[in-house]
């Protein structure tokens, strides 16, 4: 959304002043899906191991602490983080997101999260994230590709 229709919408605004500037920064994560010829159909990964291997090999490539080329390198003024959801601490959120990831409701350690926040809050043209979108595309494919 653009900035006049964010400003227009009362139940934003109200959600962003109650939630303050941490808004820009997201817990995210992600999980990858394989073909099964058996059944001839797409098969979420359910393995806790395997998604954090997944993120790991997604945020080497895309931290800006670690091995280049990072997405800052590249001209996207978004830095990454990484940390983990343990049930013990986050609960409801933490099952959901198994649950949305698709993993398995048995083994009950840690979620691998990714944390991103931008260098700039102002990131409003369309070029930037249509270039976030392909290169995060990519390495989420190079990510795959190591697990």
């Amino acid at each position: 959304a653009d900035h006049i229709t964010l400003q227009q919408n009362p139940d934003a605004m109200d959600f962003i002043a109650e939630n303050g500037p941490d808004t820009l920064i997201n817990c995210i994560s992600a999980n990858f899906r394989t073909w099964n010829k058996e059944k001839n159909d797409w098969e979420n990964n359910s393995s806790l191991e395997k998604q954090r291997q997944f993120i790991d090999a997604f945020y080497k490539r895309c931290s800006h602490s670690m091995e280049k080329p990072s997405l800052i390198d590249r001209g996207v003024q978004i830095i990454l983080n990484s940390t983990t959801w343990e049930e013990s601490t986050h609960d409801q959120a933490y099952r959901n997101i198994k649950e949305k990831l698709g993993l398995t409701h048995d083994d009950r350690s840690k979620i691998k999260m990714l944390i991103n926040t931008t260098m700039s809050p102002w990131l409003s043209t369309q070029n930037t994230y249509e270039r976030m979108a392909i290169i995060i595309r990519n390495e989420l494919y190079n990510a795959y590709g190591a697990v």
